[in-house]
């Protein structure tokens, strides 16, 4: 029996076969084979905790290929790729600075040798529309062994980043904030990837304190 110690197997999401069958028609249809999040790094307290979210990450897709069914088909596992910036500049950073990087990113046209068969819109794709930030906050919810579920009577916490959309006509109000929002670190690769893509920001978009589950 598994304890609060103990990593839960459990089953992906039962739309997981669709969201594969429509990222791969989406990336056909742009001309694209690379997908994934960029992802920036705003806390630097320890690097053993970094390498542990990082790894979590990397489970995430290793646990899909225990399930045959859910498993990512090869040429979507290939060109699976998460850009992280580790920059120690960004310690503490806040979200309108880290979207000033993704802008600075963005403006280096990355597609460009990322995507050299895509002759679509590019901004179709959400590693080009959306980046994810870790902070401290963010990191230790993560890594809180409560996600690994616990007994019934105990509060469950929710490991969460922060997705933060750029609009290039439209800079973030910081009096506003439907520019970003908190989204579960559960499935981050396809899951999220496919529900945020084709702007679906707005069916997706939670409001602060609230996290999106997707």
């Amino acid at each position: 029996m598994a304890n609060a110690n103990t990593p839960l197997m459990r089953e992906p999401a039962l739309t997981a076969p669709n969201q594969h069958d429509r990222l791969e028609a989406e990336m056909r249809h742009l001309g694209q084979t690379t997908w994934g999040f960029v992802i920036y790094r705003c806390t630097f307290a320890s690097n053993d905790d970094w390498e542990k979210v990082m790894a979590k990450l990397k489970q995430q897709d290793m646990t899909l290929d225990e399930w045959p069914s859910y498993a990512l088909k090869p040429h979507l596992r290939d060109g699976l790729k998460y850009t992280v910036f580790e920059d120690r500049a960004l310690d503490g950073a806040t979200k309108e600075q880290v979207l000033e990087q993704f802008k600075g990113w963005l403006d280096t046209e990355p597609w460009r040798s990322e995507q050299p068969l895509s002759d679509k819109t590019i901004r179709l794709a959400a590693r080009y529309d959306i980046c994810l930030m870790i902070d401290e906050a963010s990191l230790k919810s993560i890594l809180d062994v409560r996600l690994q579920g616990g007994r019934d009577d105990e509060e469950v916490s929710i490991g969460y980043v922060y997705a933060l959309r750029y609009e290039a006509n439209s800079p973030p109000d910081p009096d506003e904030n439907y520019w970003w929002m908190r989204i579960s670190f559960d499935d981050l690769s396809i899951r999220w990837y496919d529900l945020l893509s084709r702007d679906g920001w707005h069916n997706e978009h939670k409001q602060h304190p609230d996290i999106a589950l997707g």
